[in-house]
Formats: structure tokens, sequence, C-alpha cells
């Protein structure tokens, strides 16, 4: 009895392991080759109109070489080329840090890193992250001041280090308050800047440890000049607490989407509220521009809380495979035929497309 209670003593008091690896459609973990390359943006540093951001970005950079010393990270000073990966140029394409006053993605979100997949060699070849100028603000504030900084900024470092996570292969850790990659941060935080011990298994569950004669030649580096690298494109989301809403892994509820609805013989839908449950019948994906990954989802509806329940709803998502490409946008997998959606249809359209999916 004694031996039993002993056991289950020093189980509880182990670490739960909560990070989540980025996985490819066929269930694959995937992961840069030997180096990475990122190239921040010389533009979007002049917008934050603080000397030191480049000083943060660099930091929070070392914070995952050091973490992850299998792989060489470098930081570069250039010019962005936009976000996506161009198949035209191949090698030539560039893992831009980039700010976005334009923002394409749900308001909430404080950046989103847009990830390009080889779903053959299983290897992230391409990385853009993004930062939502837009709606938010962000500085390098006062470590010192923890979450008493000012509340009108988002650290930089603190939402690059997270951001940079997902590029190098980490997916939200919902189960650590603590972890670099749980999916929350309030303005004035800087507490993710340093890795959690979660964090770092992770990035070790990744990159495995270091070998000594493979070490790489350089390391961490930075850079003045700009950087050129290879081809994945996938899109994980940092949220502000303060609107946060917590996306699961099927949620699509973020993404600023298109839709249109139509019915057998072209009857005109309810103008009223409801709740829409379908099934994805179709889809397809296709580059929408250099760059970008669309697909076209079509449902069939099966059953609403209003009438009528008949008829197919037709909506876009960015994201998705062409060839051996594989794009995820907005920390969403991309629907696939016979996965179950749920939408909210208002005022006669469908305003908001599947915000829950699951599959069989």
């Amino acid at each position: 009895m004694r031996l039993c209670a002993f056991v289950v003593s020093l189980l509880l008091s182990l670490p739960v392991m909560g990070y989540e690896l980025r996985k490819d459609a066929q269930g694959v973990a995937v992961k840069w080759g030997q180096r990475a390359v990122f190239v921040l943006d010389e533009a979007f540093v002049a917008k934050l109109k603080d000397a030191r951001a480049a000083g943060a970005v660099q930091a929070a950079m070392d914070t995952l070489c050091a973490a992850s010393p299998a792989i060489e990270l470098t930081l570069a000073s250039g010019h962005s080329e936009g976000l996506g990966y161009d198949p035209r140029q191949g090698a030539q394409n560039q893992n831009d840090i980039i700010g976005l006053e334009d923002w394409p993605y749900a308001a909430s979100n404080l950046a989103a890193t847009v990830v390009t997949l080889n779903v053959r060699t299983h290897e992230i070849i391409d990385a853009d992250i993004a930062f939502n100028l837009e709606q938010w603000s962000f500085g390098v504030l006062d470590e010192a001041d923890g979450a008493q900084g000012d509340a009108s900024l988002n650290d930089l470092q603190n939402t690059i280090t997270h951001e940079l996570g997902h590029a190098l292969g980490l997916m939200h850790n919902e189960d650590d308050l603590r972890a670099v990659m749980y999916p929350s941060a309030p303005p004035g935080e800087t507490s993710k800047r340093h890795l959690s011990d979660d964090d770092r298994s992770g990035l070790l569950a990744v990159y495995g440890a270091l070998e000594p004669e493979h070490a790489p030649a350089t390391g961490c580096s930075s850079s003045s000049g700009s950087a050129q690298l290879g081809l994945a494109v996938g899109t994980l989301l940092l949220l502000s607490r303060r609107r946060w809403r917590r996306l699961g892994l099927a949620s699509l509820a973020a993404l600023p989407l298109v839709a249109s609805a139509g019915e057998p013989g072209g009857r005109t839908p309810a103008v009223r509220d409801a709740v829409v449950v379908g099934e994805v019948s179709a889809t397809t994906s296709s580059w929408a521009q250099p760059g970008l990954i669309v697909t076209d989802v079509q449902v069939a509806v099966k059953a609403c809380d209003a009438p009528p329940c008949e008829g197919t709803v037709t909506y876009r998502v960015p994201g998705g495979r062409v060839g051996d490409l594989e794009q995820v946008v907005a920390h969403s997998p991309v629907p696939r035929r016979g996965d179950a959606v749920r939408m909210s249809w208002k005022r006669g359209r469908l305003t908001v497309v599947p915000f829950q999916l699951s599959r069989p």
C-alpha cells in the first residue's frame, strides 16, 4: 500500500507535457532542415519607431536557437517579399518578419505565422511572420515592469518568441499558462520572452539533441543582408487575452472568409439567424495568387434550427494542398471531404463560416 501511494505521489509530481507538434496532412511531424534564415523587414522596424526593436527580435531568435542548437537560425535585415511561398521561385523564397496595416485575418490576432510544408519530404520550407498593426500596437517594454507595463502596448519580443516557436514547428499548448506557446497574451506581458520546460521539450522532440560532430558552423547569427529560403507555408496565431476566444485544433471561426449559399431551384434562404450543420462534400485547392493557396469548400446542409435546411453552402478558406505543397493558415486545418461543420447563418447570409469542425 505504501509503495502504491509512493508511486502515485511520484506520478503526480511529474510535469505534464502539453506541447503539440506541427504535422502535415499525413500526420507526420514537420521541421526545417539544417538551417533557417528570417528577414526582418526594415519598413516594419521603422513603423515601430523604437530603436530597440531589431535587438528584441534578435534576442527572441537567440532564445529559440539556444533551445534548438541542432538547427542554425539566422536573422537578417532586408525588405519584405510578402506573405507566402511562390513555387516558381523555389529556393529564392524568403522568410519574412513583417507588419501589416491592412490586416487580412481576425482582428483579435496579434500576429500570424504563415508556414508552407512539403508533404513528400515532411519539411517546413517557408515561414512568414506577420504582425497586426491595424488593430494592435507593439513596442519593446521594460521587462522589470512585467504585467504592470504599458497596457496599451504588446511586447514585441514576447510576441515574436511565440511566433518563432510556430515557425519552428510548435503548435499551441493550451495546458500550461506559463508556456510561450500558450495561445494568449495580454498587453504588457513580457513573461513569454522566456521558454518554459515544456517549450524546450517540444523543440527537443522536433529537432533532437545536438551531436557535437554535427554542430552548425555558425549557430545563432545575425546578418545585415537579405536572406533566401525554401518552401513551406502555414499560419499560427498569438491571440490577445482581452479578445481571445479559444481556438481548438479544428476551429475556423477566426478566419476572414468569403461565403455564399444556394438552394435547389434558386430559393431565397430564410432571413433570420440560424445554426447550420452540414458535411463537407467536396474541396478544391488552388493558387489564388502567387504565394497563397486557397480552398473552396462545398458543404451539404444536414440540419439547421430554422428552415430551410436543404441545399449546399460554398465558402473559401485560406490554405490547402496543391501537389506536394501544403499551406495551413490561421492555425486551422483545411476541411476535408466527410468533415462535419457547424456554421452561423445571420440575416439571410452565411456571415460566420465553420466555427466548429470535426472528423469521423
